[in-house]
């Protein structure tokens, strides 16, 4: 859309929902075709980009009522620095690649075999950074010297958690710095949102430029995303009867016009038809004095 159906200068933000076919499950319990939703921001470089659409991933969870979220904060420039000190074969990459991916000391110690030993220690001190903020800390004490290439993105990490923190300091912040999801589509900072009870990211995003190059425009893009179906499984329980407002089924134009601003107002009214009120309704129109007005809902009345 942004290369072609716009094709806009400056920043564009984007949002979507659909429906989608995976080959393959991303976990053994889900679902092939699920309803991805989610927002993207083109034409802006900026690490004030990616926090815009992190704080964005963060209230839409937020908003549909999920609590105790984990921010998960990784950078794929740390992985790509720390591998270029290494004279690694395709074959090696792959295999180490897919070593950190689960962070398998043994492993990597055998994929590395054959490299000086302080490149291999590099490559598998990796698996070791991550946690809370001390994790930078530490990176900094050991890249220094030995991949300075990769201390950019340390900083970046730093700087898109402090402004994270300063707007929504509720959620707990998790680096991992041999965090690879999506390292061959990602080009900077990688994102995830996880929830007690789910052990997979509900939502996941990063920076991914350029990726419109292959339609002739090549663009800073940033982004997220999150499975609909998902995110339903999750949301708290709501009690049955509770949050809408019964209303009789007589052509009233005070009935409408009341009805009308009751709607206006965020509040979800049933028309009883003439029945039972609906059981999701707790409370009810009714007429008194010419004027209708809510009151709690006695149930065996409409």
């Amino acid at each position: 859309i942004d290369a072609h159906s716009l094709a806009e200068q400056g920043v564009t933000r984007l949002c979507y929902a659909g429906s989608t076919l995976h080959t393959r499950p991303k976990s053994p319990m889900a679902s092939r075709s699920p309803i991805q939703l989610g927002a993207e921001l083109y034409g802006n470089n900026s690490l004030a980009a990616d926090v815009e659409v992190v704080r964005l991933m963060l209230a839409t969870l937020e908003t549909a009522g999920l609590t105790d979220i984990t921010l998960d904060l990784g950078h794929v420039g740390i992985y790509e620095a720390v591998l270029a000190t290494a004279n690694l074969s395709s074959d090696q990459e792959k295999t180490v690649f897919d070593a950190l991916q689960r962070k398998s000391v043994p492993d990597l110690q055998l994929a590395l075999a054959g490299e000086e030993q302080d490149i291999a220690d590099l490559i598998i001190a990796l698996v070791r950074l991550h946690g809370d903020e001390t994790v930078l800390a530490k990176a900094r004490e050991l890249f220094t010297e030995k991949a300075p290439a990769a201390l950019p993105a340390v900083d970046a990490l730093q700087q898109v958690a402090a402004a994270i923190r300063r707007q929504r300091p509720d959620p707990d912040i998790y680096f991992d710095l041999a965090e690879l999801r999506g390292y061959h589509y990602h080009t900077g900072i990688v994102f995830a949102a996880y929830v007690p009870g789910h052990g997979q990211a509900l939502a996941n995003g990063g920076r991914y430029n350029d990726v419109g190059a292959v339609f002739g425009r090549a663009r800073p893009a940033t982004g997220f995303a999150t499975d609909l179906k998902v995110l339903m499984t999750l949301l708290p329980a709501t009690g049955a009867g509770q949050g809408a407002i019964s209303m009789p089924d007589a052509d009233d134009p005070a009935l409408a016009a009341k009805v009308n601003e009751l709607r206006a107002a965020g509040e979800i009214v049933i028309n009883a038809l003439g029945a039972e009120a609906n059981p999701r309704c707790d409370q009810e129109l009714v007429l008194e004095a010419g004027q209708w007005h809510v009151q709690a809902l006695q149930r065996g009345q409409v």
